[in-house]
């Protein structure tokens, strides 16, 4: 919650999307219970590198994604 607070207070996420974001935190603790959390962390690491680069939607590319350990 307080990076989600950061990314509201600083502009780099609008309150609409919010529900997009949350839905993103949601999966990535449904993938720490079933992969490793260095996994886990790896993947929202490079999620989050590609989401500022590209500005897409939060979670909108979790159907396209080939997620692996």
């Amino acid at each position: 919650m307080r990076l989600l607070n950061h990314l509201l207070s600083t502009n780099l996420l609008q309150r609409q999307e919010v529900e997009y974001y949350l839905a993103y935190t949601t999966r990535i603790f449904e993938f720490a219970d079933i992969y490793e959390w260095s996994s886990v962390l790896g993947y929202d690491y490079h999620y989050r590198e590609l989401q500022a680069e590209h500005n897409f939607k939060w979670d909108l590319f979790h159907h396209i994604w080939n997620f692996k350990c």
